[in-house]
């Protein structure tokens, strides 16, 4: 049924048999507010670029048991385990109506009379936190040969910039000393790593920002303060990135990197 959901990792319908009905009248998107500042003796006030704040909002849910239960006491128990599922804390909510997408949100409240739910139905509320996020992550591959600046072409779903993650693990036998990654004029540029054969740098655009460096042994350190340069790198549709890779011209030994570069897109 397209009204249903799936709710950290529990399906509404197919885990515990309950039709899921959405308000006729609900929120599409996320409310927001244009970032802007007043100046003194100007009327109005002037806005940041096209830069919006969005809000959270929330979704009211009506669930029906859609089968007769045998005994009161079977109608409880269901009622115990419905609460526990939903009463979890934010986790990812996919509709059944939008599959490849998932908001995050968390139940704020659950009303209906213990004794009549199953009849009557719980009516249940989400608030959600902002924009959607594809399920599946746009992902591009690339070995590079040589030093100098190479250019990696990924397309990233979605109708707003998605934070951008990458993973550069050194190939050659000369050490990797960093990257200098550029994204339409947004540049994040690391150096002094000294990173062997098979260690990797790491960096994630998301929320919160992360800079680190995977050794060998597959174990992880923070590297912000190699950090020369530190941007938020985000783009959607097609995106053309350039990656420089950094070496130490005075060690000896072959260059070589395999990049990975990966988005999950966002949706209003």
């Amino acid at each position: 049924m397209e009204n249903g959901f799936t709710f950290n990792g529990q399906h509404s319908l197919y885990d515990f048999g309950l039709i899921a009905i959405r308000a006729k009248k609900r929120t599409i998107c996320a409310g927001s507010d244009v970032v802007s500042y007043a100046v003194s003796g100007m009327d109005g006030t002037l806005s940041y670029g096209d830069q919006r704040s969005a809000d959270e909002y929330t979704e009211t849910v009506n669930l029906y048991a859609n089968h007769a239960l045998p005994t009161q006491e079977a109608a409880m128990r269901l009622w115990r385990q419905v609460v526990s599922w939903l009463m979890c804390g934010r986790r990812q909510l996919i509709w059944d109506s939008e599959p490849d997408k998932y908001a995050m949100a968390e139940v704020t409240g659950i009303v209906g009379e213990a004794s009549g739910w199953v009849d009557e139905g719980l009516s249940m509320t989400f608030k959600v936190q902002p924009h959607l996020y594809s399920l599946r992550a746009n992902t591009a591959q690339k070995t590079l040969e040589a030093a100098g600046t190479h250019l990696m072409a990924i397309s990233i779903d979605g109708d707003m910039p998605a934070p951008i993650s990458f993973e550069m693990m050194n190939s050659g036998t000369r050490r990797l000393d960093g990257c200098r990654i550029n994204v339409s004029g947004a540049i994040t540029e690391v150096s002094g790593l000294a990173l062997a054969t098979g260690e990797a740098l790491m960096i994630d655009s998301g929320y919160p920002l992360d800079v680190s460096v995977k050794r060998a042994d597959g174990t992880r350190e923070s590297v912000f303060s190699h950090c020369l340069h530190c941007e938020l790198l985000r783009s959607v549709g097609a995106t053309t990135i350039a990656i420089t890779p950094l070496y130490d011209e005075a060690e000896q030994g072959t260059v070589g990197a395999s990049v990975t570069v990966s988005a999950q897109g966002v949706w209003r």
